[in-house]
């Protein structure tokens, strides 16, 4: 699988057009009864991540930015190394009070969505605490163009 992920970094920065009409990554935090912070963020094959806060977070509304290639690879590598495409599409919980996080994955002719309720793996919290860096150390906000 690492060289097929090799094989599809390569060629969608080198040989293909960006795609804006579908991000091969996403990751949306979901409400609960409390604080939980709540948003969505899509990722783009040029590195475009469009985030848009809704509730409990710093930013709220439409933002954009973009990681570098070599965090787009960090992340694309820890997808790979967590075995993304082989875990469980669901991890719930009997109760009704807790953040879902939804991630979706798409590559080539493979997609896979997975809903985290309840003691999701470690893995996939290493996603999510990787993604959560790029979000609270990014300084080029810029506003949406809606």
């Amino acid at each position: 699988m690492s060289f097929v992920l090799f094989y599809y970094i390569l060629t969608s920065f080198f040989f293909s057009q960006p795609s804006l009409d579908q991000p091969i990554f996403s990751l949306t935090k979901t409400a609960c009864y409390g604080t939980c912070p709540q948003y969505q963020l899509r990722l783009f094959d040029n590195g475009l991540i469009i985030y848009e806060g809704k509730m409990f977070v710093e930013k709220t509304g439409c933002f954009q930015f973009h990681i570098s290639i070599s965090q787009l690879n960090e992340l694309l590598k820890l997808i790979n190394e967590v075995n993304y495409f082989e875990l469980d599409s669901l991890y719930d919980a009997n109760v009704s009070d807790v953040q879902s996080i939804i991630t979706e994955f798409k590559y080539k002719n493979q997609e896979k969505k997975i809903i985290d309720r309840f003691k999701g793996p470690k893995d996939l919290e290493k996603i999510y605490k990787l993604i959560d860096h790029y979000v609270e150390s990014n300084d080029n906000w810029l506003k949406c163009n809606n």
